[in-house]
């Protein structure tokens, strides 16, 4: 192979490794970075829920407090917000059965919906016919159902809430574990592409351009009259 066919294959095939060594450097980053969106993404899907299920556990507690104080001023005229809070409940509810990542969870988040439904209707079909009657007996009674059936739900909704709590201080904690590992890579692939870089530039040196420099030196003394000069380039 001619000489300065093979100085530019070595060229060649340093400039490649430099290349790919910046290019699996950057290939790994950018997988990292794929992993932390995707824990990102997890720990905002499970505050999401986690936010649901205290909405639910205070929308609960607040219906029994709205129930008791229609009981006790008999006063109807806030039936249309309670309406628009059932549905908002509901679609909290809605919301956390999404969420749910096994059956445990999902028949606690089912038994939460059953219990909302029960307690809306026993508030429409029994509750308010009782009112309007001024049958105190069956207030009551209804009252004292209602009471049972919130402190079950609730009950359920804490476990909930206590399960994605965890889920998502675990799902945190593996992002920023992430975090630091791509750290880690990134300072150290590129620490690595740097070394690399610097040992093929050397590697070049010694096997392109010193030898290359004694035949500039060999020709600059044969141009001066010195025939005799003999120049050992080594093998390039």
């Amino acid at each position: 192979m001619p000489l300065f066919s093979r100085i530019g294959s070595r060229l060649g095939a340093g400039f490649v490794a430099v290349l790919s060594l910046f290019g699996l450097s950057l290939g790994v980053t950018l997988s990292t970075l794929n992993r932390i969106a995707d824990a990102e993404s997890e720990v905002a899907r499970l505050d999401r829920a986690k936010h649901a299920g205290h909405y639910v556990a205070a929308m609960l507690r607040e219906q029994y407090i709205h129930e008791a104080h229609v009981i006790i001023t008999g006063d109807l005229a806030h039936l249309d917000r309670y309406a628009s809070a059932m549905a908002t409940t509901r679609s909290e509810i809605a919301h956390l059965r999404a969420s749910a990542d096994g059956s445990e969870q999902s028949g606690r988040i089912d038994a939460i919906g059953r219990a909302v439904d029960a307690l809306d209707a026993e508030f429409r079909a029994t509750l308010l016919p009782a009112l309007l009657r001024n049958d105190r007996k069956e207030i009551r009674e209804s009252h004292a159902r209602t009471e049972r059936v919130v402190d079950g739900a609730v009950r359920l909704t804490d476990e909930v809430n206590h399960h994605f709590e965890g889920r998502s201080a675990q799902a945190l904690t593996h992002a920023e574990g992430l975090r630091v590992q791509a750290r880690a890579i990134v300072i150290g692939c590129f620490g690595l592409a740097i070394v690399a870089a610097a040992a093929i530039a050397l590697w070049l040196t010694r096997s392109i351009v010193r030898p290359l420099g004694r035949l500039s030196d060999g020709a600059t003394a044969v141009a001066k009259g010195e025939l005799a000069t003999r120049v050992d380039a080594g093998r390039i």
